[in-house]
C-alpha cells in the first residue's frame, strides 16, 4: 500500500469522525496503525477514537506509548490533550489536572 491509499484511507477515517461513526472510524485507524506503524497522525486518531468510544484505558495506553516517540509540537500537544480526557474519564482527576497544565505549558518549552 502507497501514500495516496493512506492519504485516502485517512480522510475516509476523518470523514466518518465527523459523522458520528466511531466505529468505523476505529477500523480505519486500526488498519492504518497496522499498516503504517510509523505514522503518528493515524496512531493518535485511532486514541481520540477509542477516548470516543468509551474506551478510556486504550486511549491513554495510546497515548502513553506515542508519548514515548520523538513528536513535533503539534503532535505532542494533541497526544497530551487525549491523554488528559482519557484520565479525566478514568477518574484519575490530579493526574488529569497535571496532564491539564502539561497541555497548557506548550509552547512555553525552551
Amino acid at each position: 500500500m502507497d501514500e495516496s491509499h493512506k492519504d485516502f484511507l485517512s480522510v475516509l477515517g476523518y470523514c466518518f469522525l465527523q459523522h458520528g461513526r466511531f466505529g468505523d472510524a476505529r477500523t480505519v485507524f486500526e488498519a492504518l496503525a497496522l499498516l503504517f506503524p510509523d505514522d503518528i497522525r493515524s496512531r493518535a486518531s485511532l486514541a481520540y477514537v477509542q477516548l470516543r468510544l468509551n474506551q478510556p484505558g486504550l486511549a491513554l495506553d495510546a497515548t502513553d506509548a506515542l508519548l514515548r516517540l520523538p513528536l513535533d509540537a503539534r503532535d505532542r500537544g494533541f497526544v497530551r490533550v487525549i491523554r488528559g480526557r482519557a484520565l479525566l474519564a478514568l477518574g484519575r482527576l490530579d493526574e488529569a489536572r497535571l496532564a491539564s497544565a502539561d497541555v497548557q505549558s506548550i509552547g512555553h518549552e525552551p
